[in-house]
């Protein structure tokens, strides 16, 4: 179950997420699809973040300890599990209300649910070859730093 956990953890931290939650880019994208409200969603996303919430199929799990997320913003990241940061990186991408993170076990598309400038909301499938083991998860996060 601990390594279960750990890789809900990383699929979380790898969100390491947090852009404008909830905020639809309702504008025409330029054709490299970089547009200055999506370049101002991601920005939201960059810093630490605490997991401090998470479901998996619909039922709260204590989160053990502390679980960092780090969020650069040259779209690189990493998850520290309690100190733990070997194998743990990643990078990152927002598109819309898409939070997409490549790690080491593949590619993890969440939706972003809320977003603010202190806390987010996300929610997907766990990374693959995990589907089976954890299913749905959604993960709340909130900014440290």
């Amino acid at each position: 179950m601990k390594k279960t956990f750990h890789f809900a953890v990383c699929l979380l931290a790898m969100v390491s997420f947090f852009a404008s939650c909830g905020e639809k880019d309702n504008k025409e994208e330029s054709n490299n699809n970089n547009t200055t409200e999506n370049d101002d969603y991601v920005k939201k996303f960059v810093g630490n973040w605490m997991i401090d919430g998470l479901k998996i199929n619909g039922e709260s799990i204590q989160v053990p300890g502390e679980i960092l997320i780090v969020m650069n913003d040259n779209g690189t990241g990493y998850v520290s599990d309690n100190g733990e940061t070997e194998n743990n990186d990643f990078t990152w991408s927002v598109k819309g209300d898409q939070l997409t993170i490549v790690q080491r076990h593949g590619e993890l598309i969440f939706t972003i649910k809320n977003l603010t400038s202190t806390e987010c909301t996300f929610a997907g499938r766990t990374f693959p070859g995990q589907e089976g083991d954890m299913g749905d998860v959604e993960i709340h996060i909130t900014k440290v730093r």
